[in-house]
């Protein structure tokens, strides 16, 4: 995630203002591509992560929000568009911040950093790890997953404090001292996350005008025959007049190569007496 959204030889995020609100373990939720297509709409999504257990009437939650309602400059020095990930809430149909990530500790930093363009989250996990989001009287020997420092992964089986927060899997500990199994817990137990995609559609609208003397034949070789040179329609209608049906449009360059066909939603009756004008919308 460095080579995607810092400057080259970047070896640690920085999560605040201060040198000292770096870290090396994060926390990754990638949106689905499929869903978000061309990017996750800023100030408009929500996480919450709440400690101890589900139903419990003791539970406590972090509202995630980013700050892109004050953040006028967005862009890093990769030139990529990043958001502070802050404590705020969107509920109510406006953004409220609670903490700004310059207001956080110089030691921990913000809460993390959001990338629209690439639809990635990252959180950090040394500020996560002083919230106060557990259960104190859940134990494992007195300190169990829910605990108070709820992200710590240094934990023994027995509740004691292996030192530091590792989001990597090269300590081997009981599950449900994990760092991922502390965040899925703490995702789940939230019960919350709410997201909107932006796409920028471009549309182009053409008209096009046919005449009454023009369209009145088709080229399917079935509708007409020529005799003496004269073709002829081989359908009669009632009236004796030459009808057809308009089904499609071409949209040509000025070289008269077809770059477009747009089909219409149900056949135009064309005749001599009869024009069209035809709407097309190009999206793309």
């Amino acid at each position: 995630m460095l080579n995607l959204t810092q400057p080259p030889e970047t070896t640690e995020f920085t999560f605040g203002q201060g040198t000292s609100a770096v870290s090396q373990q994060i926390y990754a939720i990638s949106f689905d591509r499929a869903r978000s297509r061309e990017k996750v709409d800023p100030g408009n999504w929500e996480l919450q992560l709440a400690g101890g257990q589900v139903n419990a009437s003791n539970k406590k939650t972090i509202k995630l929000i980013d700050d892109s309602s004050t953040n006028s400059d967005p862009y890093n020095g990769a030139g990529i568009t990043e958001y502070n990930i802050v404590s705020g809430s969107i509920q109510g149909g406006s953004t409220t911040i609670k903490t700004a990530a310059a207001s956080e500790g110089t030691d921990s930093g913000s809460f993390g950093k959001f990338y629209p363009d690439l639809g990635v989250l990252i959180l950090n996990a040394t500020r996560l790890q002083v919230s106060d989001l557990g259960d104190p009287t859940d134990a494992i020997g007195g300190a169990g997953p829910n605990r108070s420092a709820l992200f710590e992964l240094g934990r023994t089986a027995n509740g004691s404090s292996t030192g530091g927060s590792y989001t990597g899997s090269n300590t081997l500990l009981s599950p449900a001292s994990h760092s991922l199994h502390r965040m899925f817990h703490a995702i789940s137990s939230g019960s919350l996350f709410q997201a909107r995609r932006e796409e920028e559609v471009t549309s182009t609208h053409y008209f096009c005008r046919v005449i009454n003397s023009k369209f009145n034949r088709s080229n399917n070789p079935t509708y007409s025959v020529t005799e003496n040179g004269v073709s002829k329609p081989l359908a009669v209608f009632r009236d004796g007049k030459e009808k057809t049906y308009i089904t499609t449009v071409g949209l040509y360059d000025d070289s008269n190569e077809l770059l477009a066909v747009a089909k219409l939603s149900q056949p135009i009756l064309k005749s001599k007496s009869r024009e069209a004008l035809i709407k097309v919308k190009l999206d793309f």
